[in-house]
Parts: C-alpha cells; structure tokens; sequence
C-alpha cells in the first residue's frame, strides 16, 4: 500500500493499530489520526462516524485540506449540538480527521450521546461481526 500524507502538515501518515482494533492513521507530525469511514463509529462505540450529519453539513465549511485516501475535500463541521468540538470530514469518502487533542474531546463527548445500554449493546454487535460468539 502507498504510503499516505497527512492533510495538515503533509508529513507520511503511519498505521497504528488501537486497543479498540480499528487500523488507524497517524501523523507523528502534528499528532493528528485518519479514520476512514465508519472507524469513529467503532472507536468511541457510536452508532454512526457523526451522529447527526445533515444538520452538521448544514453549517459546514470547506477547508484546503486534502483526504490522505481519495484525495477529496475535507469540510470543516461541528461534531455535536451537545460540544463546539470541530472536525474535519472527507466530502467524498466520508473519513474524518482528528486533530491533537480531539481524540479525548470526542471520548467524553460519546459517553454524553448514547446510553449505557445503547453502547453495550452496539459493542457485542461489534465483537459478533468480527466473529466472536458467546460461550
């Protein structure tokens, strides 16, 4: 595989793998992670990358930066009406980039949208489609 550049500072992105198992992107540079499509769902335990992504398209903005995968646009939104929290999303495949200090933003901020039992429940789906299965 290519090696990818980090749309902030251009430095080579590297694979790491979380204790979450999602493959991420991360930038030693500027410290900033790629999630591809569907990883910050999985991440932070969510059901989907952003929780309302029509109404946070709606007050988006575009920026100069270029998607480490396909290149495309990113937009500029706000992740949550609950937080000011801005990230960065890919207009044309949907990964989203974290600054430094992001990733432990977005964290308190999941356990404010979904419940307990909602996250419980989304987690032994998760582990169930990776092939896990119940004793």
């Amino acid at each position: 595989m290519a090696s990818l550049t980090c749309p902030r500072c251009a430095a080579e992105l590297r694979e790491i793998d979380s204790a979450e198992r999602v493959t991420l992107d991360f930038c030693a540079g500027c410290k900033g992670l790629f999630f591809d499509p569907g990883e910050v769902a999985y991440y932070f335990e969510l059901a989907r990358d952003v929780p309302d992504l029509e109404q946070s398209r709606a007050t988006a903005r575009a920026t100069d930066m270029k998607c480490p995968k396909c290149a495309g646009p990113f937009e500029e939104l706000c992740y949550s009406a609950l937080d000011s929290l801005v990230v960065d999303r890919c207009t044309g495949c949907g990964g989203v980039w974290l600054d430094q200090g992001e990733v432990p933003r977005l964290e308190a901020l999941s356990a404010k949208l979904e419940s307990p039992g909602s996250r419980m429940l989304r987690s032994m789906q998760q582990i169930r489609a990776r092939g896990y299965l119940p004793l």
